[in-house]
């Protein structure tokens, strides 16, 4: 039983077992759960906001229902495994949060991502109005937003996490986004939360362990979703090209046989591409974006730093 030299190259999030391989192995990968905190933290402040600030004085009687009709918007979501996080975390929240006319919509460019959040995330016992899954690129967001029947400034909470802004790869590409949101947040209350990874972390090997410098160390995950399959997956490559970083992984699905040698059923290289973006990079972005501001930044470990912004009204 050995390996085999893969004779494909696909993206590193484009089929089902690449989807399903995605969500273990983050499972494996706690340091990035510290985000829920950061998210539930700015939901709830959203949420009290429009309570107790917007609606206190000019329309009490409608403060409930005003509460319920939050939208919240996970850009990038892959499996939707942090809107999933964050729906989860409302069910207990103290004091209680009303959100069932409360709309949840999360976006991901992968369809193979897309088709797995919306298979796998239950929601049923939550007490929420809608969610939605959609298939599109984070430039798109005006037009996911309009298709899901929210305009301009109805977004309360916005987030894009497990530093998917790095695949937004040139600072036009950043800049179009950024003013994408400050037309999307509702103003005043509204917020953004901008995970930004610190990829010196990643490569040093401290933080996260899928990213293995020395290509030696075979990731095995055993499938939920396909019984008796195995992947396995190792750091094949490394390039960098100014700011722009490139991982290769070789990545393959083994079929278990008792008593038998197992069967390899794919091969493959997958390709991880994006920018290193400093912190101080974003800020500047932020900065310059007409319509937006920087409430705060944190840094609650080493892996991740997240912007919180708003829209000026």
């Amino acid at each position: 039983m050995g390996s085999i030299s893969p004779s494909t190259t696909l993206d590193f999030y484009s089929s089902p077992h690449l989807a399903e391989h995605y969500d273990l192995l983050c499972a494996h990968e706690g340091a990035f759960f510290t985000d829920i905190n950061v998210f539930y933290k700015e939901l709830r402040g959203v949420y009290d906001r429009r309570i107790n600030h917007d609606l206190a004085e000019s329309q009490p009687e409608k403060k409930d229902e005003y509460a319920q009709s939050l939208a919240v918007v996970d850009v990038g979501t892959g499996t939707g495994r942090a809107l999933f996080e964050l729906i989860q975390r409302t069910r207990t929240a103290s004091p209680p949060m009303n959100l069932t006319c409360a709309h949840f919509l999360g976006f991901d460019l992968s369809p193979h991502m897309v088709a797995r959040a919306a298979r796998t995330r239950d929601i049923a016992a939550a007490a929420i109005g809608k969610l939605d899954w959609r298939c599109a690129s984070a430039l798109k967001l005006d037009a996911v937003l309009a298709e899901s029947g929210l305009s301009d400034g109805q977004v309360d909470l916005l987030i894009f996490a497990d530093g998917g802004f790095l695949h937004l790869e040139t600072e036009a590409q950043a800049r179009q986004f950024l003013s994408l949101v400050a037309r999307a947040l509702r103003a005043r209350s509204g917020r953004a939360v901008l995970a930004i990874t610190n990829q010196a972390s990643v490569q040093e090997g401290t933080d996260l362990s899928y990213h293995d410098a020395s290509g030696e160390k075979v990731q095995e995950y055993s499938s939920v979703e396909f019984p008796g399959l195995v992947y396995r997956n190792r750091l094949a490559g490394f390039h960098q090209d100014g700011a722009v970083q490139e991982s290769t992984y070789q990545f393959e699905v083994w079929r278990r046989r008792k008593g038998e040698e197992d069967e390899l059923v794919e091969s493959c290289w997958t390709k991880l591409k994006g920018r290193a973006w400093s912190d101080a990079e974003v800020q500047a972005l932020i900065t310059a974006c007409p319509g937006l501001k920087l409430i705060e930044t944190a840094q609650p470990d080493r892996l991740q730093t997240f912007f919180i912004v708003s829209a000026e009204s």
